[in-house]
């Protein structure tokens, strides 16, 4: 349902009686197809006639006539003929012909539905609404009948109920309704044939009777509406003295809100007395303080000047201060004696500040002069200073003024060198001069600073200073200009000495003396001087392109050999690169075989790899194959590893040839930094997977170990359970079937083994099978051994069971012979002999003992007739044995675990028990501190 009328309030309630007896008749109706009248006895044949069909309750399929809704608006809305129109939550849904009712409401769709309990019982019943669990509804009943109520409906839905609203059936389907439950309800048409035919005296006495029953439920029907017409009277009687009650409890709490708006009133009244009373006390009081914080502001305005006061002044702000605290000595009130004694303090204070700024002033007048007098002897030596520069200034320009020459061609350079030397030490004496001045003053600026000198006076410094500066940056000028002409003195002297030089070393090779070399004086030349190692060819051709090679050819011969000896060099140089190249182009094309190599390894291990892993998961998660096919399948796998193990070896010495190889060489760098780290990867990442597949292949074998045991186990169970229905069925005992195929044997050989299987029906034939089950049975690991003893046979071919259900253990095969024990769940027996049929009760029984009590034996029932099982089969004598085992180490591990856990309880235990000897020592030692 809509979630509105969840927040809508109640719409449950109780049925009431009309609805039980519409109820009655709905029952009665449907199950005796409808009441005969005494007045119309014509109409017996054709179901319910006259008045008793507008008292029975509506078919399913019948219209419904919706009349008697007191709500005006409601009415013309809901008022009408219904007929079924589809099913919700297993209920007919009716829809309102649009041409019953009232016509200024036709257009409107109006549905009666049923709706369950989906929603909570709240919106559990019929409901009258435009749409099925729309949101929009106008009458509700909580009743849960097939078909709609006549009466107990609530308009609007979480209202009232509405006692004059009926819902019944249509008159004009009355003989319908007969027709239905003569043929649905009441029976089919040939009872009511039989019932034609029968005599006229019980017809009417079976009239009558009904026509009774109909009277008595219209009289119940009468007095449960009288009854609701007194719950309604009793209810409108209540309303009326709640209303009544209600209106005296509002004329008492209007009476109670007159009574405390009146003591608020006065309450009011009062404070606001109080409150004007209190407003002109603080007025009062307010002013007082006002006057008296005026006067204390005006003396402590002039107290303040009197703190600053200077001597000038001091004596005009002390006149002052004393006339304000004459003038305002009364209104300062309680201030008054404290400000007066501030006043004094202050006039003492101030008046030895200002003596002993008196003696301040004379003292810093007198420091002043004698500062002037610093001042003045300081600018006298710095314009001393400025003199002795000056006159050292011109001379130096006078040792300068000549420099540079215009042209030194035709001076001799020693002379133009001693020149240069002296204005050099004269500029370097003005500039020693001016540094030392420079020094005194920046050394005395401090006391210019300290001592506070006149503008003039700074004037005057900063012009010296300015001074000096000047004459600095024209040292500089002058220093420059000796320096050029130094340097093109010294140029000039060391291209005389190279030609010198140059003249020299040519004679000495000219062999002839005769001005001119000869191609053999080049060749001693380019040897000597060049270390021109070259064929005679080179030299032959430097002399014919210079040919005659006189002095002024010697600077082009110097050129030619040098360019002769760095082309000779070039050659040896490309001549070393292209052998360098060629032997790296081999180192490459080595190492790239060597990578190949172990590539093409450990491509072919990891595809391998790839499919022993995919056969070594398939072992771990097929759960079909048999044992010999998973050892089968891991041996291969184990084969193949084997393979790729050393395949991955291999590929490992490659790389680390590879990286020997790369050693030393910069050219196999990218082998030894990106190549060979790659490979090593390759390979680790082979030897983890061949670990991993080694465990998979480890688990594998465990599991078809697991398995082949499994098997041969599953084997003797089913061996052991048809040798035991062979000898229930033969009657004969295991002693007997081992004695006749053992042919007189202590011992049964694997050829008397076999033939016993074959006589036993469903066992397999497989020879190998029966040898593995013969093995297992022994327990022996060599073929040669396969003799199975009586004693073993016995043993092995022990078939248990296990109680399910409550039965008993009986001392003969028949079920009524007496009991020996009861047999409860979990109990587990041991087969004596087979199981046989107990004619009697037609069950099969079984001779057993209980395993731990060997005393308790008889027989059992397997299962009963009805297919019940008492007993099941609990394995054979190896599984019951590892049961039996495993049942014991978990008793042992709980008893040690309990054991254990006792014994940390005892330590703990003792552990709090120290604790608590040492907390009473130290409360002790606290006591005897204490006393």
């Amino acid at each position: 349902m809509s979630s509105w009328r969840s927040s809508g309030g109640g719409g449950g309630g109780g049925r009431s009686g009309r609805d039980g007896g519409g109820s009655s008749r709905h029952t009665s109706g449907g199950g005796g197809g409808g009441g005969r009248s005494e007045r119309q006895p014509s109409r017996n044949r054709g179901g319910p006639g006259g008045a008793s069909s507008s008292n029975a309750p509506p078919s399913k399929n019948a219209p419904l006539v919706v009349d008697g809704v007191t709500s005006g608006t409601i009415a013309t809305i809901i008022q009408g003929t219904f007929t079924v129109f589809s099913e919700n939550h297993g209920k007919p849904v009716y829809k309102k012909d649009p041409k019953s009712g009232s016509k200024s409401n036709s257009d409107v769709t109006v549905l009666i539905y049923f709706w369950d309990q989906r929603d909570g019982p709240r919106f559990s019943g019929w409901w009258f609404g435009p749409k099925v669990g729309g949101d929009q509804v106008w009458a509700y009943t909580p009743h849960d009948e097939p078909v709609p109520p006549k009466t107990g409906w609530r308009i609007p839905w979480d209202g009232d109920v509405d006692g004059s609203m009926r819902v019944s059936a249509s008159s004009s389907s009355s003989s319908a309704i007969g027709r239905g439950s003569a043929i649905g309800g009441g029976g089919d048409g040939r009872a009511h044939a039989r019932e034609d035919t029968r005599p006229t005296t019980s017809g009417r006495d079976d009239t009558r009777r009904r026509d009774d029953d109909h009277r008595r439920r219209d009289r119940s029907g009468r007095r449960e509406d009288g009854k609701r017409r007194e719950e309604d009277d009793r209810r409108k009687r209540r309303e009326e003295e709640d209303r009544r009650r209600r209106e005296k409890e509002r004329e008492e709490a209007k009476r109670r809100d007159e009574e405390r708006r009146r003591r608020e009133e006065e309450d009011r009244r009062r404070r606001d007395e109080e409150r004007r009373k209190a407003d002109e006390k603080r007025k009062r009081e307010e002013e007082a303080k006002r006057r008296e914080t005026a006067a204390v502001l005006d003396v402590r305005r002039v107290m303040q000047a009197v703190r600053i006061a200077t001597p000038d002044t001091f004596n005009n702000v002390r006149t002052e201060l004393e006339s304000a605290i004459k003038n305002n000595y009364t209104a300062m009130g309680s201030q008054a004696a404290n400000l007066k004694q501030e006043a004094e303090d202050i006039l003492k204070d101030t008046e030895r500040r200002v003596q002993e700024a008196e003696k301040r002033r004379r003292e810093e007048e007198k420091r002043r002069e004698e500062e002037l007098a610093t001042l003045a002897e300081l600018l006298a030596q710095g314009r001393k200073a400025n003199a002795e520069f000056e006159a050292l200034l011109m001379k130096a320009q006078e040792a300068v003024k000549d420099f540079p020459p215009t042209s030194i061609e035709d001076l001799e350079p020693s002379a133009l060198l001693e020149q240069t030397s002296a204005a050099t030490k004269a500029v370097e004496e003005a500039k020693s001069s001016i540094d030392k001045a420079k020094s005194w003053m920046a050394e005395h600026h401090k006391d210019l600073t300290a001592n506070r000198a006149e503008r003039q006076t700074q004037v005057d410094w900063h012009a010296l200073q300015t001074g000096f500066d000047t004459g600095k940056a024209n040292l500089a000028k002058l220093l420059e200009k000796v320096d050029k002409t130094k340097t093109l003195a010294e140029g000039k002297k060391q291209a005389m000495d190279q030609e010198k030089e140059r003249r020299e070393r040519f004679e000495n090779f000219d062999s002839d003396q005769d001005g001119v070399l000869s191609c053999d004086d080049i060749v001693k030349f380019g040897k000597s001087i060049h270390r021109l190692e070259a064929p005679e060819e080179v030299f032959a051709k430097i002399y014919a392109a210079l040919k005659p090679v006189t002095y002024d050819k010697f600077r082009a011969l110097h050129r030619k050999l040098a360019v002769a000896k760095w082309e000779k060099i070039a050659r040896e140089r490309r001549a070393e690169e292209e052998r360098i190249k060629k032997e790296q182009a081999e180192r490459r094309a080595k190492a790239q075989e060597i990578l190949d190599a172990s590539i093409a390894l450990l491509a072919a291990a990891e595809d391998k790899l790839g499919v022993c892993e995919g056969d070594a998961r398939d072992l771990t998660r097929d759960l079909e194959k048999t044992a010999d096919t998973m050892k089968a399948v891991a041996a291969k796998v184990k084969e193949v590893s084997q393979v790729i193990a050393k395949e991955a070896a291999d590929a490992g010495e490659k790389v680390k040839e590879l990286k020997a190889q790369c050693v030393g060489h910069s050219e196999l760098l990218d082998y030894e930094e990106k190549d060979a780290p790659r490979m090593e990867k390759r390979v680790e990442r082979i030897s983890v997977r061949l670990g991993s597949l080694e465990a998979t292949l480890k688990a594998a074998m465990q599991r078809a170990a697991s398995k082949a045991h499994q098997e041969v186990d599953e084997h003797l169970t089913h061996f052991v359970a048809a040798l035991h229905k062979h000898i229930g069925d033969s009657d004969v005992s295991r002693e007997s079937v081992f004695d006749k195929y053992a042919a007189g044997s202590e011992d049964l050989t694997l050829e008397g083994f076999t033939k016993l299987c074959e006589g036993l029906d469903d066992l397999p034939s497989d020879a190998k099978k029966l040898s593995e089950l013969m093995t297992y049975m022994t327990s022996s690991t060599e073929e040669s051994e396969l003799v199975l003893t009586k004693e073993r046979f016995l043993q092995t071919s022990t078939l248990y069971y296990k109680c399910v259900r409550s039965t008993v253990c009986s001392e003969d095969i028949t079920i009524k012979s007496k009991t020996v024990r009861r047999l409860e769940p979990g109990d587990i027996v041991q087969a004596i002999g087979g199981a046989r049929t107990e004619e009697g009760a037609n069950v099969r029984r079984v001779n057993c003992q209980l395993v731990g009590d060997t005393s308790v034996s008889g027989w059992i029932t397997i299962q009963g007739n009805q297919g019940t099982p008492f007993l099941v089969p609990d394995g054979n004598f190896f599984n019951h044995g590892e049961k039996k085992k495993k049942k014991n180490e978990e008793e042992e591990e709980a008893e040690g675990s309990n054991n254990k856990t006792k014994e940390e309880e005892e330590e703990q235990q003792e552990e709090e028990e120290e604790v608590e000897v040492a907390k009473e020592e130290v409360k002790e030692e606290k006591k005897d501190e204490e006393e």
